[in-house]
């Protein structure tokens, strides 16, 4: 990691970001999810959708966050 990161930092958040997917594949393994699955369910995920609509706040739609979305 370090040989390709810029910082330490950015190893370290590179390292994380490896262990929470290896996490999340654990908990697919052991949910019995075929790899199709994972990959779906985890595409579909996004932080907005663990917002309330109790939370009272703004939200905002990037178009990277939008990719695969129809508008008119």
């Amino acid at each position: 990691m370090r040989e390709i990161s810029d910082t330490d930092m950015q190893a370290d958040e590179r390292a994380e970001n490896i262990q929470e997917l290896r996490g999340l594949i654990v908990e697919a393994q052991d949910e019995g999810l075929s790899l199709g699955e994972f990959l779906a369910e985890q595409s579909l995920v996004a932080d907005v959708d663990e917002l309330t609509d109790e939370a009272n706040t703004v939200t905002l739609l990037t178009l990277h966050a939008a990719k695969g979305w129809s508008f008119r």
